[in-house]
């Protein structure tokens, strides 16, 4: 299943390999999407800008199509 990360973006669930949150004091949370290949995406949690991403929407999306 596809999931949206994003205006441009698209994660396929079933090559995501890992999920893990990078949380800093004053900057944005964001969730990194390690995929089978090895490769990130990373995703910052924005939902209050134009347009930003709710990074922690699309971690339940993803885990939700990994699991049905």
């Amino acid at each position: 299943m596809l999931v949206s990360a994003g205006r441009d973006q698209t994660i396929n669930a079933k090559h995501v390999s890992y999920l893990r949150w990078d949380r800093r004091e004053c900057s944005p949370s964001t969730l990194i999407v390690t995929m089978a290949d090895g490769s990130e995406i990373r995703v910052r949690h924005e939902p209050y800008c134009l347009g930003g991403n709710d990074a922690y929407k699309i971690e339940a999306d993803i885990i939700a199509a990994c699991n049905g």
